[in-house]
Order: C-alpha cells, then sequence, then structure tokens
C-alpha cells in the first residue's frame, strides 16, 4: 500500500499603490493638443514575430505530443498506459505482456521512451514529480488517477536540461481535468477469444464547485483486473511453435523474430557436452542416448529454427494484474490570481506470472549439470560412450 499526499501553496501576490501630485507647468511648444487624434490611432493589426506562449505542439521549441483522455480511450478501452504504448515513441515500455524480473516489477505498467530505460523518463503529474512506485525507480503508471485525467503531454527529446538526469529521454506530464464537474462512472468486461484472460475494470469520479465557484473538490475511484495467460493455453505455446525475440534493439543487433524458436546448449532430456563420444547427444528417454538435431541456426544468439532445442512451456504469456486507486483534491482561489490546493492519493498495484528461464520473449539458458559417467542408472553400454576418449585431432 502506498500512501501519498501532496499540497502546494502559491505565494500572494502583493498589490502597490503609486501615487502622484499634479504641478503646473509651462505648455512645451508643438506639443499635441488634448483633443488631437494619436499617430497610431489608426492602426488595424498588430502582428508579433515572438512568443514563447505555446498555443499549437506543432510549434512547441521541443518536440512535443499532445494526446487527450478521449483519444486514447476509443483505441485502447481498458487503460491509458495501454493505449500511451501503442505510439511509436513507447516502444520497449513494460507492460503484463512483458513479464521478467519480478523485483523490479517488470510485468507493471512503466513508460520508456524510445527504449533508452524507464529509468531516463520523467513521469510527472500536473508538473510535479511522481514517486517511484518500484525498487528500481520506476513509476507504475497505473497508480495514477485514470478517472480524472483530461489528456498526456509528452515531452519526446531529452530534457534533462530543465529536469535532471531522470528525463534523459523525455517526460510524460499527466493533466488532470481539476475543473470536473458532475459524476461520471464505467464499467467494463471483456474475455479473450480462447476465453481466457478476462478484464474488468469499474470506476467512478465525481466533482462540484464550492463556496460560490471560489473551491472545487473532486474525487475518483478505479479498480482493474486483467488475468493472466498460461503459454500452455495457447496452441503455440505449448509445443514450442511460439515466437522468439532476439537482438539488442541497436542498428548493428536490431530485434528480430525466430519461430519455432529453440535453445541449441539444452534439450528436454539433456544434452551432452563432452570429450567422447557421446558429445552433442542427448537422452531420448531415461538412461538412453539418441542423436541430437539441433535445428536452423539464426543470429548467433543461441536460438535455433526449430530442431530438439529446449523451449519454455510453463511460463506465462500475460501477467495477472490488480489494480485499486483512489485520488481526491481540494483547491480554493484565495485571490484572482492565487489558488491554494491539497490533494492526496492512495494505490496498490499488483502483477504475477510464472517466469521461466528460456521464456519468449528472450532465449535465456539453465545453465550445466554435472553429473558421474559411472551412474549406476546408466546402462554399460552408454557408459563405455561416456567414457570413451576422443583424440583432440577428431575434436569441431
Amino acid at each position: 500500500m502506498k500512501l501519498r499526499f501532496h499540497s502546494a501553496l502559491i505565494g500572494a501576490a502583493g498589490v502597490f499603490v503609486l501615487a502622484t501630485t499634479a504641478f503646473a507647468e509651462t505648455p512645451v511648444a508643438n506639443a499635441p493638443a488634448a483633443n488631437e487624434p494619436a499617430a497610431n490611432e489608426g492602426l488595424e493589426a498588430i502582428v508579433v514575430t515572438g512568443s514563447r506562449v505555446i498555443s499549437d505542439a506543432a510549434k512547441s521549441p521541443t518536440p512535443l505530443t499532445i494526446v487527450t483522455a478521449d483519444q486514447l480511450e476509443a483505441t485502447t478501452p481498458t487503460d491509458i498506459a495501454d493505449g500511451l504504448n501503442k505510439l511509436p515513441e513507447f516502444f520497449g515500455s513494460t507492460s503484463p505482456r512483458t513479464i521478467g524480473n519480478p523485483s523490479s516489477n517488470a510485468a507493471g505498467n512503466t513508460l520508456n521512451l524510445r527504449n533508452f530505460g524507464a529509468q531516463r523518463t520523467l513521469v510527472l503529474l500536473d508538473g510535479d514529480r511522481v514517486a517511484p512506485s518500484n525498487s528500481n525507480g520506476t513509476v507504475d503508471v497505473d497508480i495514477l488517477p485514470q478517472m480524472l485525467m483530461s489528456r498526456v503531454d509528452i515531452v519526446t527529446g531529452g530534457a534533462s536540461a530543465v529536469y535532471g538526469s531522470d528525463a534523459i529521454t523525455g517526460v510524460v506530464n499527466y493533466i488532470l481535468d481539476k475543473k470536473f464537474n458532475g459524476v461520471k462512472y464505467e464499467a467494463n468486461y471483456g474475455r479473450s477469444n480462447y476465453g481466457d484472460a478476462p478484464m474488468s475494470s469499474i470506476g467512478v469520479a465525481m466533482g462540484t464547485d464550492l463556496f460560490g465557484g471560489r473551491g472545487h473538490i473532486e474525487g475518483s475511484l478505479h479498480y482493474f483486473h486483467q488475468g493472466g495467460v498460461a503459454m500452455a493455453a495457447r496452441p503455440n505455446g505449448s509445443n514450442g511453435q511460439a515466437w522468439i525475440v532476439v537482438g539488442n534493439g541497436t542498428a548493428s543487433s536490431p530485434y528480430s523474430y525466430v519461430q519455432y524458436g529453440r535453445q541449441t546448449l539444452q534439450g528436454f532430456g539433456g544434452l551432452v557436452a563432452c570429450n567422447c563420444a557421446a558429445n552433442n547427444m542427448q537422452f531420448v528417454s531415461p538412461g538412453v542416448l539418441g542423436p541430437f538435431n539441433p535445428g536452423t541456426p539464426t543470429s548467433g544468439y543461441g536460438v535455433s529454427n526449430g530442431g530438439d532445442g529446449g523451449y519454455d512451456s510453463v511460463g506465462d504469456y500475460q501477467a495477472e494484474q490488480r489494480t485499486s486507486e483512489s485520488f481526491v483534491r481540494f483547491s480554493y482561489d484565495l485571490t484572482d490570481t492565487t489558488t491554494f490546493y491539497v490533494q492526496g492519493t492512495a494505490a496498490e498495484a499488483t502483477n504475477s506470472a510464472v517466469f521461466a528461464n528460456g521464456m519468449t520473449t528472450y532465449p535465456y539458458g539453465y545453465g550445466a549439470s554435472t553429473f558421474y559417467t559411472n551412474n549406476p542408472f546408466l546402462s554399460p553400454a552408454v557408459q563405455a560412450q561416456l567414457n570413451s576418449e576422443i583424440p583432440a585431432t577428431r575434436l569441431l
């Protein structure tokens, strides 16, 4: 459970009165009469050649993308983060479908501009930094108030000179609808084509003016649940037909996809690696050696297309996700130019999944196991193959 209260008070503006005293003076020669029209009275237009007020994102001095909550909801009714992840600048962001290291909440919704690392993307809420919610310093954006968002401003260029080193790749600023009046609610439910992965979302937001319009209060409650999906629940996950992503995402090593991805250095029965006659053979059944098909090599990442190599069939394609958040904000106009506000939020986000080495999103290895060739469960013929030394000249 994370509880955060934020308050801000803007300093009051000073008012000054300037008193003047008039003195009689001698009129200056050639001075214009009081009823004479000014020289620029006939001016019809004023052209502003420079301004610091940005009214058009296309004319912003920094690369800027603005998307409204309505636009995101039209494309992705699940949540705002899923809608943002469809934008090309957020390639590399994590979601419940990118299961990874659980210590860094790798199955949560964290934004990653241009895949330089989520720690280099600054997340703001109405211009204020959002405290990290994960152990690696990133922010799970699902804890932000979804029901009261009006738009998301994205600075897609480096902004570290303004915001610091945590904005090296840019800034994502969630803008609230701070004048929301009325009541709105949502309730969604759906399932996948396979009848699993249920998704449910329910939320309500309320807002009203107080004290003759000088005050305003608003709040929201939101709950979201998305079921997990096991690899064995999909036809291409239980029999090794899944695609594997390889590469580092660089110009010299771009991401590529390998269908029927297999590990060339492991097998389900155990791949033998030794200086013996059984080298590169596998156990096709308990205590029985047989040939090992390495498949078609792909790109040097230890992954082949097809063959007898190992693959993961016990992990999850999608993590189970639960998010509940509440938000309240009160503001009051002390003067026409001074506003006081206080806001609080409480949120909890959990995600769980089975993460196994050899996952389909990246081919991790299981490592090697050592056993003795005189194991009593091995037949004498197999022991002879494992103990027969091969001359060094015959090694490949």
